[in-house]
């Protein structure tokens, strides 16, 4: 803990980062730049996810997800300030040139030390670290190489319970503290180091002191191996409101994905720009005779088959959709096969026993909808009126079991049955537009997420 040299009674807020080996590139606010020289980025969107694209994810412990300093739910973490913290392991870097930046916001203020980041190796005093203890003042100390590194703010900058953007920069020559973009304190040194297999950590110490947690929020956590200008530091502050992402669809297979906001429309469009931190819900709808297989991305946000996903523009993203052929006819045991489908025998097993019974291609006869409670896998059966099975096929299967279907009705007065579906876990309701056994069409209805309202039928 910093408490030597300090008396009792003030706050002071310790900023240690090891850096990269790029020198200082000053100048030039585009959001795209600063994506350069990124080597780690921890938006929080619902995960401690790395999204600079180099793979340091972060292991939640006990942290919460809260709301961040827009109100967005579950976009920022939550720290206790005895237990929690967020860890990553396996960082090798030189340190020569660096920024740090954090968005935080403190609860309270104690005397005990109160740890933002740390890094540094295992067993060894830290070599990063963003802290708040007591002494004269407000105080933000950076170390951005070790202690004999470090340069402490004037009294009184930081202020606790509101949102502050905390910005570190050192060039190897200059260091800089930032608070809301604006420098409040300039040093100068001349040192350089490295650090291999180290460990991170947000919200509590690292190194033989083991202690000194968090009480409050942390959200946008970046690092970089080059100093950000001072424009720079400023357009990170600026960020959420005048700056913007560009969101780009790779799309294979024959469908179309649209998004809301508007902007998406591929097909056609399939790059559009978002104002920073916007939250992008993209819809992906079949065309005939294809079925949509599943999303993909780097950044943990959009996965599975349920055709909607929500991206949230904290940086330029990539989302890949893709939408294969219709699904071969299943046997009942159900192994799939191309051939005419068969009647299930009397006793089904392991195929899943049949859920609603409704009319999907409106030909006045009911059809059977299977949905398998394992895989996930929906299939239709298309009867004939004499009982026979007239066609069939999978619009799609479901990866994440927690989506349920509640019911079967004509939601869009086509004449033609669809299906309704519920997120058990997060009360969010959805429809799919049938045309037979394809989904023609779907709607994000709403949110219920209190389990108490049940759908009547």
């Amino acid at each position: 803990m910093f408490k030597k040299g300090y008396s009792a009674g003030s706050i002071f807020l310790a900023l240690l980062v090891f850096g990269m080996i790029i020198a200082n590139m000053g100048g030039g606010v585009a959001w795209a730049a600063l994506n350069d020289g990124l080597v780690a980025y921890y938006p929080f969107n619902g995960n401690a996810n790395d999204e600079s694209g180099n793979g340091n994810n972060g292991v939640v412990n006990g942290a919460t997800l809260t709301t961040d300093r827009f109100g967005n739910a579950n976009k920022a973490y939550s720290f206790n300030g005895s237990s929690d913290y967020i860890s990553v392991s396996n960082f090798s870097m030189s340190y020569s040139a660096i920024t740090v930046s954090a968005w935080v916001y403190y609860k309270s203020i104690s005397c005990a030390g109160q740890e933002i980041l740390g890094m540094g190796s295992s067993g060894s005093t830290p070599l990063v670290q963003l802290e708040i203890a007591c002494n004269t003042g407000h105080d933000i100390i950076w170390d951005c190489v070790d202690e004999s590194t470090r340069l402490v703010s004037n009294s009184s900058v930081f202020e606790y319970e509101k949102w502050i953007l905390v910005t570190t920069t050192y060039d190897g020559t200059n260091s800089t503290i930032y608070i809301n973009g604006k420098a409040v304190k300039i040093g100068q040194f001349s040192k350089t180091g490295s650090v291999s297999n180290a460990s991170f950590n947000i919200g509590k110490e690292i190194g033989s002191i083991q202690g000194a947690y968090w009480y409050g929020s942390i959200d946008e956590v970046r690092i970089y191996n080059r100093a950000l200008s001072d424009a720079e530091v400023q357009q990170l502050y600026a960020g959420g409101d005048s700056t913007t992402n560009t969101l780009t669809i790779s799309k294979t297979g024959n469908g179309t994905v649209t998004s809301a906001p508007s902007g998406i429309n591929c097909g056609l469009v399939c790059s559009a720009s978002f104002a920073a931190n916007t939250a992008v819900t993209l819809t992906a709808t079949t065309d005939s005779g294809s079925t949509f297989s599943g999303w993909s991305d780097t950044f943990g946000e959009c996965s599975g088959t349920i055709p909607v996903c929500t991206v949230t523009m904290s940086s330029s993203k990539t989302v890949t959709a893709t939408f294969g052929g219709t699904s071969p006819t299943p046997t009942p045991t159900p192994t799939p096969t191309p051939t005419t489908p068969p009647t299930p025998p009397p006793t089904p097993t392991p195929t899943p026993s049949p859920d609603v019974y409704k009319d999907f291609n409106g030909d006045g006869t009911s059809d059977i909808l299977w949905y398998n409670t394992k895989t996930g896998m929906v299939y239709i059966y298309l009867i004939n009126v004499d009982g026979s099975i007239k066609s069939s096929g999978s619009p799609a299967t479901v990866g994440d079991l927690n989506w349920k279907i509640k019911d079967v009705g004509d939601y869009n007065g086509d004449g033609k049955s669809d299906i309704l579906w519920q997120n058990t876990q997060t009360g969010l309701i959805y429809i799919w537009f049938m045309n037979g056994y394809n989904i023609q069409g779907t709607k994000q209805v709403g949110l219920v997420p209190d389990s108490d309202w049940q759908i009547f039928k």
